[in-house]
């Protein structure tokens, strides 16, 4: 009998039955853990990181929790559930446990990073597409105070201080 359970446990092993996502059980699938994800979203950030013109932006963190690059040329993100309003360039490789920050300004010709809208302070969806428009990630934000982000963490989503440009497992 004990042999049998033992058998069981080491099958259901292999097979990835006991795996557990980095980012908590909150109902993502094991999927999302091998692909690129919305890590930190902030929508009123006032003083806590400025892009290269100076200007304190909404922004959304990406990012690759796998062993090897991602090249997410041609994937989108948007606002809009079914509508991709920004696009990534090309090339845009998003390197092993990395992060990469899309400003969500509105304000798309200041550069490739800048996306083409803003996130509420008042809460809203946001998605990341891959190139073949499926939704990859997304993420329904609460409404947010001035210098807060939405957090993906071990333990799940959580509300706190933002830290942009690193990964807050």
């Amino acid at each position: 009998m004990r042999a049998a359970i033992f058998a069981i446990i080491v099958i259901a092993m292999l097979f990835g039955a006991c795996t557990r996502s980095p980012y908590g059980q909150d109902g993502e699938t094991p999927e999302l853990w091998n692909t690129i994800v919305i890590s930190e979203v902030v929508s009123s950030n006032i003083s806590i990181v400025a892009d290269e013109f100076g200007d304190f932006d909404d922004y959304i963190e990406l990012y690759n929790p796998r062993d090897s690059a991602v090249d997410l040329s041609g994937w989108g993100l948007s606002d809009v559930l079914g509508s991709v309003k920004f696009v990534f360039p090309a090339p845009c490789p998003l390197l092993p446990d990395s992060v990469l920050l899309i400003w969500c300004d509105g304000e798309a010709e200041e550069g490739d990073f800048h996306a083409d809208f803003r996130i509420s302070a008042f809460g809203e969806w946001v998605g990341l597409y891959d190139g073949d428009m499926s939704i990859v990630d997304s993420r329904s934000v609460p409404a947010l105070s001035g210098d807060q982000a939405l957090l993906r963490g071990a333990s799940g989503w959580i509300i706190g201080t933002p830290s942009p440009g690193v990964h807050t497992p």
